[in-house]
């Protein structure tokens, strides 16, 4: 799943960067070592809220709602791109890492494995944009 959202968020960054678009963290602010333990818990706050809103109450509602899982992850996972949604190639990758997601969870019906690999991805992000 790592692999899958890194994959998704390089080939993003990699369009943004042919097509002479900006991404986020492209010019950001350098990282502070010693705030890196508010990070971590901010992050994991954030990927704790939106695994559960996403993948475990929104998805499963409108599966609830439509009897269509496919669907339902479809839409999930556009809605779960545009909250993080910055330019057009990032949105791509983020579109394909939610999809991940929530096929992951449509699959396992387990929300560890993507908040533990979603917080992960999240902090090599961070630390590769501001470190």
């Amino acid at each position: 799943m790592f692999c899958g959202l890194w994959l998704g968020k390089t080939l993003g960054v990699l369009v943004a960067l042919k097509t002479g678009l900006g991404f986020p963290g492209m010019h950001g602010a350098k990282y502070e070592p010693e705030l890196g333990w508010i990070l971590a818990v901010s992050t994991l706050s954030a990927v704790l809220v939106e695994e559960v809103f996403f993948r475990a109450y929104l998805w499963s509602r409108l599966t609830e709602l439509s009897r269509r899982p496919t669907l339902s992850l479809a839409v999930a996972g556009l809605a779960w791109t545009s909250v993080h949604f910055y330019t057009l190639p990032s949105g791509v990758g983020l579109l394909l890492g939610g999809w991940l997601l929530g096929w992951l969870f449509m699959e396992r019906r387990s929300l560890w494995a993507l908040v533990l690999g979603h917080w992960a991805f999240n902090l090599s992000l961070y630390y590769h944009w501001f470190g």
